[in-house]
């Protein structure tokens, strides 16, 4: 089955980002609103932060989790393995 992109215009913060994908838009939607929330929460906080700088922060925590996750993944395989 062939999947389909399709344009999604994104409310992220106040900002409006158009997304062209072949995911289904509600799951798109849900991610936005977990960013932007974030993002708001962060240019809130009163430390003067701009929601660029916010999304950049949230982008390397989301990238740092992920990185730990595989490598914690890669060790339970490994340990699974007998390696």
């Amino acid at each position: 089955m062939e999947n389909t992109k399709k344009k999604i215009n994104l409310d992220i913060a106040g900002s409006r980002i158009p997304l062209i994908t072949d995911e289904n838009e509600k799951y798109v939607q849900k991610l936005a609103a977990v960013v932007s929330q974030k993002v708001n929460s962060l240019t809130l906080s009163g430390n003067g932060i701009t929601k660029t700088d916010a999304a950049l922060v949230y982008a390397l925590t989301l990238l740092d989790e992920n990185f730990k996750l595989k490598l914690e993944l890669e060790e339970m395989k490994k340990a699974h393995n007998g390696n």
